[in-house]
């Protein structure tokens, strides 16, 4: 009887320490597992501070790159303002420059041209200059149109031949602007120039007397473009000229300045046309420029 329950005491036991082992082992594994958990929590702050360090220079990173894109956005107006200036005002130069030494080549020679000794009588010499590709086929007519009240009219064509002649629509040609100015200061002649473009003023700039007349019929991309300097020499235009039409009404906005600016959409705008002439005091019935 003893022996018996001392063996079934013994089997309780290893049970109970069978269990103690399993009980420890699974501690051991709760442990292990805690702190495993512990440590993945670290580095999952560690990650999340980390990502929050690195949002922060993201954002910080966007905002400069904004920053330098604005900048550079803003320089680049500036230097297109700049170089639009420059050129033109280089553009002035050099065109007045070459001018000059293109009438101290020419000496007395009018470059073969034949022009008028007698003009007495015409009404008066109107002259569309280089850079009359903005009027085209406008300021042609507009000038064949003047050449029928009395006018002589010279347009310039780079592909005329030296020696203009009466056009059968009644104004002459010429493709030698130096040789045009030396005779027009050598007669001392006040001609009307039909300006159509800024680019202009450096060749009639360069005549003591005359009359401007300011053909405005084109857009403001076309006549002075991102140049604070050729938008001034417009504006000086509008001041100086005798005359200023316009083609079209969206074009009035550039005149505002004069009011007395006629709208002129053709030559065939006959009251349009007998305003500007009388203006420029080139009607039939008036004594020339």
């Amino acid at each position: 009887m003893y022996r018996e329950d001392y063996q079934a005491a013994a089997a309780v036991l290893l049970e109970q320490d069978h269990r103690e082992s399993q009980l420890e082992a699974l501690r051991g594994i709760h442990g292990r597992q805690l702190r495993e958990l512990g440590k993945r929590n670290r580095e999952k702050r560690r990650m999340q501070d980390e990502a929050v360090v690195l949002r922060n220079t993201l954002e910080d990173k966007v905002r400069e790159a904004d920053s330098l894109e604005q900048y550079f956005e803003r320089m680049a107006r500036v230097l297109e303002r700049h170089s639009g200036q420059v050129a033109y005002e280089q553009d002035y130069e050099r065109r007045q420059q070459y001018y000059l030494e293109r009438m101290q080549l020419t000496g007395g020679n009018e470059g073969g041209m034949e022009l008028p000794e007698d003009i007495a009588p015409f009404k008066g010499i109107i002259i569309a200059p280089d850079g009359i590709r903005v009027g085209g086929h406008r300021t042609s007519e507009l000038l064949s149109r003047l050449a029928e009240s009395g006018c002589l009219c010279l347009y310039f064509d780079p592909e005329a031949s030296n020696s203009p002649g009466l056009e059968e629509n009644g104004y002459r040609v010429y493709n030698d602007e130096s040789a045009l100015l030396r005779w027009l200061l050598a007669n001392k002649i006040a001609p009307v120039v039909v300006c159509t473009g800024v680019q202009q003023a450096a060749w009639f700039d360069l005549l003591p007397q005359k009359a401007i007349w300011y053909d405005v019929c084109a857009s403001e991309n076309e006549l002075w473009g991102v140049s604070p300097a050729a938008r001034f020499k417009h504006f000086e235009l509008l001041a100086e000229a005798h005359v200023v039409t316009y083609s079209q009404k969206s074009w009035r906005r550039y005149v505002m300045a004069r009011k007395d600016a006629i709208a002129l959409e053709s030559a065939k705008d006959e009251p349009s046309v007998v305003s500007v002439l009388s203006k420029l005091k080139l009607g039939r019935d008036s004594d020339g420029c």
